[in-house]
């Protein structure tokens, strides 16, 4: 009898033992579980805001601090000088930064969603406004809202701070005479839309408009 009165207590303080210890290590269990699916909430990424179109203009403004150009579907920052000027690694890192709540923004862009334009993307945007032969448009060679009439004054169009120069994304470009070179880029002078192939990287700060094409 006295013997398995013993085994009875031995038998509870083991039970005493493992619940004590399960009481003190499932909170670290369940605070790491939590702070898991955390993280993944936070990873998730949720999609920013589509272009914006409507029936009558090539630039639609979309009420979140972008503006569509409905004739290539890019999504242009609509303050165009917020980022100001920067050399061309350090513009290429702000426009990657960029995110909602930031020179405007109401889109739900995060950080990666925006860039800067390529060479292409900005012959894109001028040649138009450059090169038509009712339009001409100088100072700046962009159109207003409606595409058919050129910036002027910037009254007509939901652009603003625009500036002269801006970085392309496009490096070891190769222009007339010259090798490619990575310490070269695209710059677009938008007094007359050329886009110019050879501009030092670390030399002269530009200005940085990013896009993004979601």
């Amino acid at each position: 009898m006295r013997m398995q009165s013993r085994q009875l207590r031995w038998a509870m303080a083991s039970v005493t033992v493992a619940s004590v210890l399960a009481f003190t290590l499932s909170p670290a269990i369940g605070q790491s579980v939590v702070s898991r699916g955390t993280r993944d909430a936070r990873s998730y990424r949720l999609n920013p805001d589509p272009p914006c179109f409507d029936n009558a203009n090539r630039y639609v403004n979309c009420g979140n601090g972008t503006v569509t150009d409905t004739h290539t579907g890019l999504i242009w920052l609509q303050d165009a000088g917020c980022l100001g000027s920067l050399d061309w690694a350090a513009a290429n890192q702000a426009a990657a930064a960029l995110e909602n709540g930031q020179c405007g923004l109401t889109d739900g862009s995060r950080p990666g969603d925006w860039r800067l334009p390529s060479n292409a993307e900005w012959t894109a945007m001028v040649d138009a406004a450059r090169n038509h032969p009712f339009l001409r448009c100088t100072n700046p060679a962009l159109t207003d809202d409606s595409g058919s009439v050129c910036f002027g004054d910037g009254s007509g169009s939901s652009f603003s701070n625009l500036a002269r120069f801006y970085w392309s994304s496009t490096t070891d470009s190769q222009s007339s005479g010259l090798l490619p070179d990575a310490t070269k880029a695209g710059v677009v002078d938008l007094s007359n839309g050329l886009v110019l192939t050879y501009s030092d990287k670390s030399c002269c700060p530009q200005q940085a408009w990013p896009v993004r094409a979601h």
